[in-house]
């Protein structure tokens, strides 16, 4: 029976879907697998059954998630409509046990070819944004479908600010690809120590992050003592305090995709500074944010995540530094246009929602 004689059946029998994905993981990909989960939960026509794989190693924490979620693990099935693999393309594979093989993925960079024969063994392929489809090869883009990404849209907890104006960023590791460099040099040429402003970066590499700074105040020969403007460093986030206590968060990462962090941040009013073309700007424009001119630019990470990936063969994004220093100089300076832009991201839960992803999923699956 192929997936159109199983759809036709209509409510006499439910498209049985396998889903094998990183759910389980406190990390990005664990986050937006578990939405894809909620996605296919909440279609009535869908019987769910899923596996969890590892992508990396994570700490054992508990994960606060919809109960339904791990649910899903005790049902079995004797077979399956459709398998979804949520997963890096090269640990993917299709089968003819199932009408339809799909794959759910992100494509950072552009020019990664290696893995195009493990693609094509799949009929659809899922990404967040058009941003990413665009990276993927010609051959492949006929057979991509994007689905957006998912923020919880629960009211969002606010606190006072401070009064001194911060910007604040997730730096990761502080590693290449995070864009923190750029960001720096932008910052402290633009900003003086007088003003009452702030850089907040959030990072798991404390020692990383100072060298960075060190090194970066000493190439920019404006500064002949450490008298630059404020940049405080932190390795915590309980409880979102960084969207609830800062006012402007900015993202400087030469890839593409989603970010659920940076979505976060959009509905917490906080005008993201995002680079174009980023998959970001497909949510963030400029009624709630302020958008970087960027230029596609070689990848050079010695550093890579991936040992076959992020190299030269590949290219990303790099920003235009003269318009991030202006987009940071406006946030600062005018408050009333900040003001309305933060307002206008705290109304921006429908295009992050449950509701819309499983639409557009509920329309690829024909039901």
């Amino acid at each position: 029976m192929n997936i159109e004689d199983k759809v036709s059946l209509g409510d006499k029998k439910k498209l049985r879907v396998l889903f094998i994905g990183p759910y389980r993981q406190p990390d990005g990909w664990g986050s937006f697998s578990r939405s894809i989960m909620s996605s296919l939960l909440s279609i009535e026509e869908i019987s769910l059954t899923a596996r969890p794989i590892f992508l990396a190693r994570s700490p054992e924490v508990e994960l606060r998630v919809d109960p339904s979620i791990f649910k899903c693990e005790s049902n079995k099935q004797d077979n399956y409509d459709v398998l979804i693999q949520h997963s890096l393309p090269n640990f993917m594979v299709g089968s003819e046990n199932f009408s339809l093989n799909i794959g759910v993925t992100s494509f950072e960079t552009k020019g990664n070819v290696q893995w195009d024969n493990h693609l094509r063994l799949l009929d659809k392929i899922l990404v967040p944004t058009e941003a990413e489809k665009k990276c993927a090869s010609l051959s492949l883009q006929s057979r991509i479908r994007t689905i957006g990404g998912v923020v919880a849209n629960d009211t969002l907890p606010t606190q006072e600010l401070p009064d001194r104006f911060s910007f604040y960023v997730f730096g990761g590791h502080i590693e290449t690809k995070s864009g923190i460099l750029s960001l720096l040099q932008s910052y402290l040429s633009e900003f003086h120590i007088n003003e009452n402003v702030s850089l907040i970066i959030h990072t798991a590499n404390v020692q990383a992050a100072q060298e960075l700074i060190s090194a970066t105040v000493e190439s920019l020969g404006i500064y002949s003592k450490q008298y630059y403007p404020h940049i405080h460093i932190v390795a915590e986030n309980p409880d979102d305090s960084l969207h609830r206590g800062c006012q402007c968060l900015v993202d400087m990462g030469v890839t593409r995709g989603f970010k659920e962090e940076i979505a976060k941040g959009l509905l917490y009013g906080k005008t993201p500074i995002i680079l174009e073309n980023s998959g970001m700007d497909e949510y963030i424009d400029d009624s709630n944010g302020w958008i970087v001119k960027s230029s596609e630019s070689l990848l050079v990470c010695p550093d890579r995540p991936l040992p076959n990936a992020f190299t030269a063969r590949e290219s990303c994004l790099v920003p235009d530094k003269l318009s991030l220093r202006e987009c940071m100089r406006i946030a600062f300076d005018n408050h009333s246009l900040y003001t309305k832009k933060s307002a206008s991201g705290k109304t921006s839960s429908a295009s992050l929602s449950i509701e819309r992803q499983s639409g557009v999923i509920k329309e690829i699956l024909c039901l």
